[in-house]
């Protein structure tokens, strides 16, 4: 059975939640900037938490406490943008959307 531990159920908690990071506007003068939101999805209990990105991909982080985890993927986002920049490569779009959490039993 998978269900969400906010329900009352014991089990892997899986959340979304969305960040936001500030990019600078690529259309418009560098000194401009604008707020970009990604999804996180965030797994764990107890003392075991994980986050990722799916926008994102290759940008996770792990961390002892939910708010460890959320700290480490705020950090993960802003270093892996910064080194897609220093790279050269594309900043993605978000495109991930929030989810529903269904139970099945």
């Amino acid at each position: 059975m998978c269900q969400d531990n906010r329900l009352g159920h014991s089990s892997t908690a899986v959340t979304t939640d969305t960040y936001r990071h500030v990019l600078p506007d690529l259309d418009h003068d560098a000194t401009e900037t604008r707020v970009t939101e990604y999804l996180v999805v965030i797994e764990g209990d107890g003392d075991s938490w994980s986050a990722y990105v799916p926008d994102l991909p290759g940008c996770v982080s792990a961390g002892a406490s939910r708010d460890e985890g959320e700290q480490l993927i705020r950090e993960a986002i802003a270093l892996h943008i910064e080194s897609m920049r220093e790279h050269g490569e594309p900043i993605p779009a978000p495109l991930a959307r929030g989810a529903i959490v269904v139970q099945v039993a």
